[in-house]
């Protein structure tokens, strides 16, 4: 019997309970799975801590940590903290804004981007062909990312110095 509520969209109170499927850390570094010890060598082995779910490559917080964390795939980084995971009861703001891996998938209604314009609609670039790609399911004036830009979510601008910039929004 493990004593802690187990959470998968966010994290709750002492951490150790997310079980959520998050194998990136906030700057896009693949995590490394619990049962390799490359490129890191470790003792957090998913046998030595039946209680902690140490499966796959998931973000996870086997030690009482402020986030839950992950040894990364890059020598040169051993761990990262997962920071982009939210706290429960604390993503009921109105406006969602962060996004996780390039935020191909970001549903935000962030429509501004990081300069302060306001985002063109999308059904005025619809026909334009510019950056080429298929504009089908944009609706407004969101930031998205549909062509998997690897900066993030972005915007067309109607504005005649720059045609499109990226939203202000966080990994």
């Amino acid at each position: 019997m493990c004593p802690v509520v187990e959470t998968t969209e966010c994290y709750e109170g002492t951490v150790e309970g997310y079980r959520g499927t998050a194998d990136m850390t906030p700057s896009g570094l693949a995590c490394q799975r619990w049962d390799s010890q490359y490129p890191h060598n470790h003792t957090f082995l998913p046998e030595a801590y039946p209680c902690k779910d140490l499966r796959e490559n998931y973000c996870r917080n086997p030690d009482g940590q402020e986030f839950p964390w992950c040894f990364t795939t890059d020598p040169r980084v051993r761990t990262m903290f997962c920071t982009h995971i939210p706290q429960c009861g604390a993503q009921n703001s109105p406006v969602s804004d962060c996004f996780f891996g390039f935020g191909e998938n970001y549903q935000g209604e962030q429509s501004r981007t990081r300069s302060n314009l306001p985002c063109a609609p999308w059904r005025d670039h619809s026909n334009s062909g510019e950056r080429g790609m298929l504009m089908a399911g944009l609706e407004g004036n969101f930031c998205r990312n549909p062509d998997k830009d690897k900066h993030g979510p972005w915007c067309f601008i109607n504005n005649s110095a720059i045609s499109w910039d990226y939203c202000n929004i966080k990994p």
